[in-house]
């Protein structure tokens, strides 16, 4: 288990640090997984559910404060298996929380557009994936 305002303050000084350095700054929040809303015995566990979309929401006031753009990878995978119907099993591994190759491949492409759509198409960059 983990502590939301501890996580938050982690990624706060990390941003601090990246800022200092006059890095462009992306955060991005954290996948959206079985594991983030069960027991350890698979069952459904509210508290846990409450703790991912509070530190979801923490990570998104961090990038306001700091004044970096954050990606929303919890909402766009959300969206994914609420709305779009995607299993599970394709966006999520075995052990209930890692990403499979075909969801980082899908939130590459998404972060991929999102930036493009912010700062234009990159010069020599590989041509959209069909």
């Amino acid at each position: 288990m983990y502590d939301p305002p501890s996580v938050a303050r982690i990624v706060e000084t990390g941003v601090s640090w990246l800022k200092n350095l006059q890095a462009d700054v992306i955060l991005m929040d954290m996948q959206y997984a079985p594991a983030l809303f069960r027991d350890k015995d698979g069952k459904p566990d509210y508290g846990r559910e409450k703790d991912a979309r509070n530190l979801v929401s923490m990570i998104s006031a961090v990038a306001g404060r700091a004044e970096v753009n954050v990606f929303q990878r919890f909402a766009l995978m959300e969206h994914w298996v609420t709305t779009d119907r995607i299993s599970w099993t394709d966006l999520i591994g075995a052990d209930g929380l890692h990403q499979t190759e075909f969801a980082t491949g899908c939130v590459t492409e998404a972060l991929k557009a999102a930036i493009t759509v912010r700062v234009g198409p990159v010069p020599g960059a590989l041509p959209p994936m069909m």
